[in-house]
């Protein structure tokens, strides 16, 4: 599913799939692979209700192989908002 971006914010996602980053889970560098999260509802992210939130991050090939990947993701994302006072 395509997401409607404007021509600045899918301009934003472009350079910061282009980064070379750690990896989320196990901070190995460089990671292989980029990826966005979409929550559902963005105000539990640091977003405003009714706004597209998205948060880049990066994965190495182990990391990216792991079993529930994607919970392993969200609870880092998580765990790196709170910490950050969000």
């Amino acid at each position: 599913m395509a997401l409607p971006l404007s021509k600045k914010d899918a301009r934003k996602v472009k350079r910061l799939m282009a980064h070379t980053r750690t990896c989320l889970l196990c901070d190995a560098f460089p990671a292989q692979v980029a990826g966005i999260f979409q929550p559902t509802q963005p105000e539990l992210w640091g977003g405003q209700p009714g706004k597209v939130r998205l948060i880049g991050y990066a994965l190495c090939g182990r990391c990216y192989a792991l079993p529930n990947l994607a919970l392993k993701v969200e609870a880092r994302l998580m765990a790196h908002l709170v910490g950050r006072g969000n």
